[in-house]
This record gives structure tokens, C-alpha cells and sequence, in this order.
């Protein structure tokens, strides 16, 4: 499973305007080669690097097997379920460190369920896990 963006290549700092600094917009998400057993994705975007402990940006489940793809500046993806993040908020939350450089990882599941249930950040994991089938990530650094 390949996680791509036009927005910024792994492992490099985003450009300001994906920050809280700048337009705050979501970067562009492309996934590719997953099994053929895929009945939905979920993704996650987490910054691990938080003083809090790892804060969520954004999640969403129930992802259709026939979307591959979000495009920069859509934090919304059709027939999917947002949940809320670690700000207890369905919409997305730009990259904002308060000192320092973070890593922002975003990581997709390919499922083999098409909808889940009953899940929200803090169950997140132990909810998806029995459905895994492949997972992968894309990172991206930002600091003030």
C-alpha cells in the first residue's frame, strides 16, 4: 500500500500554508496498490511530538474501497464518517506546534469491513484492529 501527496514528500517539512501559520488547508492525500479484499480505509493524522502526549489532528472512517484519493484543501470525503479529534472536533486541525519542529503522520488502514462502529479516538486502534489487512504512512515535519 503506497500513501502519497502532491502537497509534500515524505519524511519533509509542509510548506506554511498547510499550518495553523498560513491557510490552514488540508494537503492533498493518494493511496494506491491495497489488496483487492479492501472494503474501507480510515485514516488518522497525529502529531506524536505534542507536549500533551500525541494529539490528533483528524480521523476518518468508513472510507469507500472505490476513494482513493482527498483532494488539498477537502477535509470532508463522501459516504465517510469524520470522528472527533483530540480537540473533540470533526474537522481537520493544521499542523500548530507551540515550540519546535513536529512530526505529522498521516497513516491509512486498508479494512476489511465496510463500516465500523461505536469508535472514537480513544478506541480507535482496538476498534480497527481485528480488520487490518494493510496500513501505511506519510510524514511530514513543521515547525515555527
Amino acid at each position: 500500500m503506497i500513501l502519497t501527496s502532491s502537497s509534500f514528500k515524505d519524511g519533509e517539512q509542509i510548506d506554511v500554508k498547510y499550518s495553523c501559520n498560513g491557510e490552514g488547508i488540508m494537503p492533498s492525500l493518494s493511496w494506491c496498490s491495497y489488496p483487492d479484499e479492501t472494503e474501507s480505509f480510515a485514516i488518522i493524522f497525529e502529531d506524536p511530538d505534542a507536549s500533551i502526549g500525541t494529539f490528533v489532528h483528524w480521523v476518518v472512517i468508513n472510507i469507500p474501497d472505490s476513494i482513493n484519493f482527498v483532494e488539498e484543501g477537502t477535509e470532508s470525503i463522501q459516504k465517510s464518517k469524520a470522528l472527533e479529534n483530540s480537540s473533540g472536533k470533526t474537522a481537520y486541525i493544521p499542523p500548530c506546534p507551540a515550540t519546535g519542529i513536529h512530526r505529522y503522520i498521516f497513516k491509512i488502514y486498508a479494512l476489511s469491513i465496510d463500516k465500523l462502529n461505536n469508535i472514537n479516538i480513544d478506541n480507535f486502534y482496538d476498534k480497527i484492529k481485528p480488520y487490518i489487512i494493510d496500513s501505511t504512512t506519510l510524514m511530514s515535519k513543521y515547525g515555527k
